[in-house]
């Protein structure tokens, strides 16, 4: 069984190869092996033999603080398996300061295990700023080869984030990254392959995303494939006027088959949180094993309410299979529609191992599962939910199109530590008064053992519903990995 954890074990940066060196007011020989003799413009790095090649370090000074790049760096060679090329921002003084790309980026190319790295000790210190020009895909860092590992970086004000696809074949992880005000298409993308019987091929972990929206236009925050596992994310918008019209979704399945969405922030979605449309998948209309769980989703702008969670469908035709959805120990508030919904399936719709278990839906619009001829309300299971109207929600629960009363639901409101429709200061952990959602859950340990925040289930005699466990355990791994110094 795949598990999905807060944490994820840094992988070593130490290279076994050559250091290799850049600095835009080195004066040296121009050779790239020293800071002296450092290439002065990233045009001048020598790639392949004789240069920068696998197993490799591309260092890029920072300064003594601060150094900044106009110029974009378009990568000339890859790493293989086990044997990245790295490129790392200065570790030594007087070249550890920040290195920021200011309307420029790094170019990847198709190239495969690449390792770029912003981190110094304590710090993230690479940057990209204003990435005004291209197109609404331009990135600030991209290419189309997979293998990758991008950590540490902080984009601000740019087209896309950090993309890499259609071509992804390699096993990809981003992390520890924070993406503002993004105008264009995507925040991240790791668009792989449709199908893959795999969990954790590619990884988006422990980074915050920004986008900009209208409300009716914005971009999707992440776009993801098969094999996919997003997880202890932020993602959040900031209202203006982007430059797409694309339909703001912050996640994006577009391949639903081993996907796990597990342990992120969702603040204000202004379409829907994860969107799951088998659309994307062409002739295959099979939904296969898709996890989300321990998420927390708010509305915190003004008298807003968000509008959709958690939403599976086909937009332009049917799906004919769902196996192995999973949708449980969520907390979902403010929501003012579709909050867990199923719907536009189309013909005849196999439904196999599905639950929604263990959620609590506080001043939303329930669960809504249409009907369809091929399944009825016994081949889905649905039990254990917290379904509360709150000031401004309902309590309904419909599954196979007809009114549900769960065996051991609730449409009580849960007690929570803070609760204000719409405010930010909210608190959704459970009281200890709490007497709706606490040990009132079903053991889901074959999934996980954690909560949202790291805390060890079951906290006491029993699960509780919702995201958080009631009472936070000893054993509590850290959930913010990303290193932001502004």
């Amino acid at each position: 069984m795949s598990y999905c954890f807060l944490w994820l074990v840094s992988q070593a940066v130490s290279a076994q190869g050559a250091s290799w060196y850049v600095d835009n007011v080195a004066a040296g020989a121009g050779t790239g092996k020293s800071w002296t003799d450092a290439w002065s413009s990233f045009a001048n790095v020598r790639w392949g033999t004789g240069g920068v090649t696998a197993g490799d370090t591309l260092y890029i000074s920072g300064g003594s603080s601060s150094k900044t790049y106009t110029q974009s760096l378009n990568v000339g060679a890859g790493g293989q398996a086990g044997n990245p090329l790295y490129i790392r921002v200065g570790q030594d003084a007087g070249h550890n300061g920040r290195v920021v790309f200011s309307n420029s980026s790094i170019k990847c190319s198709d190239y495969q295990y690449l390792y770029v790295s912003g981190q110094y000790q304590s710090s993230t210190n690479l940057y990209f700023n204003d990435i005004t020009t291209g197109t609404e895909y331009t990135p600030a860092i991209g290419g189309s080869g997979g293998g990758h590992v991008v950590e540490y970086v902080i984009v601000n004000n740019t087209m896309a984030g950090i993309t890499f696809g259609n071509g992804l074949t390699a096993p990809t992880i981003v992390r520890n990254c924070a993406i503002y005000g993004v105008r264009g298409k995507v925040g991240i993308s790791l668009r792989g392959e449709m199908a893959v019987g795999q969990w954790d091929k590619y990884v988006i972990q422990n980074c915050f995303v920004q986008g900009i929206s209208s409300g009716a236009a914005g971009p999707d925050l992440i776009h993801v494939n098969a094999g996919s596992t997003v997880a202890s994310n932020y993602f959040t918008y900031l209202a203006g006027t982007p430059s797409t019209d694309e339909h703001p979704d912050m996640i994006q399945a577009m391949g639903p088959k081993y996907v796990k969405v597990c342990n992120n922030v969702f603040d204000s979605p202004t379409d829907s949180c994860v969107d799951l449309d088998l659309w994307y998948s062409g002739s295959d209309t099979t939904m296969t094993n898709v996890y989300l769980f321990n998420n927390l989703v708010k509305s915190t702008k003004g008298s807003y309410l968000g509008w959709q969670g958690f939403r599976i469908y086909h937009s332009s035709g049917a799906i004919t299979r769902i196996q192995g959805l999973k949708i449980f120990n969520n907390t979902l508030t403010d929501l003012g529609n579709r909050t867990i919904g199923v719907f536009y399936t189309g013909g005849s719709t196999v439904v196999k191992d599905c639950e929604i278990r263990n959620n609590i839906l506080a001043n939303t619009t329930g669960i809504s599962i249409e009907a369809n001829t091929g399944y009825k309300a016994s081949d889905w299971n649905v039990d254990y939910n917290v379904i509360a109207a709150g000031p401004s929600g309902n309590s309904t629960c419909v599954v196979a199109g007809a009114p549900y009363v769960q065996a051991h639901g609730s449409t009580a409101m849960p007690v929570f530590n803070s609760y204000t429709q719409n405010s930010p200061g909210n608190d959704l952990r459970l009281s200890q008064s709490d007497s709706v959602a606490r040990a009132a859950g079903v053991d889901l340990s074959a999934y996980t053992q954690t909560d949202i925040s790291g805390s060890i289930r079951p906290s006491g005699s029993a699960w509780d519903i919702g995201a958080y466990t009631g009472s936070p355990s000893a054993l509590r791994p850290p959930t913010r990995l990303m290193i932001v110094n502004q």
